[in-house]
């Protein structure tokens, strides 16, 4: 007597398991490109990892804070510059340092006033005197810091007007572009 088994179609299994090799292979693929570019889009900017280590340290002064504030603020997360301000005059003081966090963050905090009373004031400088290329150069770079683009573009096509060969003025040009 022998044993009879069942018919099983070899022509289904093979079509199946080749069928989810190649859609395997294109998964693991996609998986890894969207892992890079997540990996890329969520990696800190240049820079920062130097200046996050060394406030990391058992020995950290307020130096590498007040570092990774300016950094913060460079790169306009102004939030947590101020908290590592805050952090920098709670930890212990650096000799020989110029100026403490605490008036650090009192110059951010008034420079756009700063910056208003300067701008008004070159202002008054080239209702004076027109031909002042300096002046020019001065508000083109207020105007520039304190957003107001068409004021800057408007200085720098003066500067330019008054020394066509001022190297500055084409920079700044470029700048706007």
């Amino acid at each position: 007597m022998s044993l009879k088994l069942p018919h099983i179609s070899r022509f289904i299994s093979a079509t199946l398991l080749f069928a989810l090799r190649e859609f395997s292979l294109w998964s693991i693929l996609t998986v890894l490109i969207v892992y890079n570019i997540y990996a890329a889009l969520s990696s800190p900017p240049a820079g920062f990892q130097p200046l996050l280590v060394a406030v990391m340290q058992p020995t950290t002064s307020s130096d590498a804070h007040i570092n990774l504030a300016h950094w913060y603020r460079q790169n306009g997360v102004f939030d947590k510059a101020k908290n590592e301000l805050v952090l920098a005059s709670d930890g212990p003081s650096v000799l020989g340092a110029q100026a403490s966090p605490m008036d650090i963050l009192t110059a951010w905090e008034n420079e756009p006033v700063r910056l208003k009373k300067d701008y008004r004031y070159w202002q008054t400088v080239i209702k004076e005197k027109p031909d002042y290329r300096d002046a020019y150069l001065a508000l083109a770079a207020l105007a520039y810091q304190l957003g107001y683009k068409t004021d800057t573009k408007q200085y720098v096509e003066k500067i330019r007007a008054i020394d066509p060969g001022l190297a500055i003025g084409y920079q700044l040009s470029r700048l706007l572009e």
